[in-house]
């Protein structure tokens, strides 16, 4: 967390998880009104969002979840100070792969000292898996034992979660 000349904190945070997780939608809700766009567009390579939320100043890089663009996370590791890595709840079928990457991810040393926060979206979908499930998957107690990190449930499409989310956020990064 650092500290500009009026005193107001700002965080850098990476915001990945696979292609279809929702990482676009949730970083356009985290955004105040008047910032978000209409359409949500599937991100090639990466977009920068700069935005004032929850009392602080945010710097989010909306990585793509294409294969093909996953190599593209690790640029920006040195600057991250919080990792949101986002689950689509309804996806079931790549759990597995979500939890390799989320693996991927949290190994690296740059990244040792970020909070995650895992972050369960469309839980507004039929059938979608519960939390419980979600953790039992991805093997979050393991995987993640030597960060500090939760798991939240959202919907970017109703707006739910995401306020706690970023709330989470500001109260666990580090100074």
């Amino acid at each position: 967390m650092k500290f500009g000349s009026k005193g107001k904190k700002s965080i850098t945070a990476l915001v990945v998880g696979l292609d279809n997780s929702g990482k676009s939608s949730i970083v356009n809700q985290f955004k105040p009104k008047k910032m978000m766009v209409k359409e949500i567009t599937p991100t090639v390579g990466f977009k920068i969002e700069e935005f004032k939320a929850a009392g602080t100043s945010w710097k989010m890089y909306d990585m793509s979840g294409q294969g093909r663009y996953r190599n593209l996370w690790s640029k920006f590791y040195q600057e991250i100070e919080a990792v949101v890595f986002v689950v689509d709840a309804s996806d079931r079928l790549r759990m597995v792969v979500a939890r390799e990457e989320l693996k991927t991810v949290i190994e690296s040393p740059e990244l040792s000292r970020a909070p995650v926060l895992v972050l369960l979206n469309k839980t507004d979908v039929a059938g979608h898996e519960d939390s419980a499930t979600v953790m039992d998957l991805l093997e979050l107690p393991q995987l993640l034992a030597s960060h500090t990190w939760t798991m939240m449930s959202a919907s970017a499409v109703k707006d739910e979660g995401l306020e706690d989310a970023l709330s989470w956020i500001v109260s666990s990064v580090r100074t």
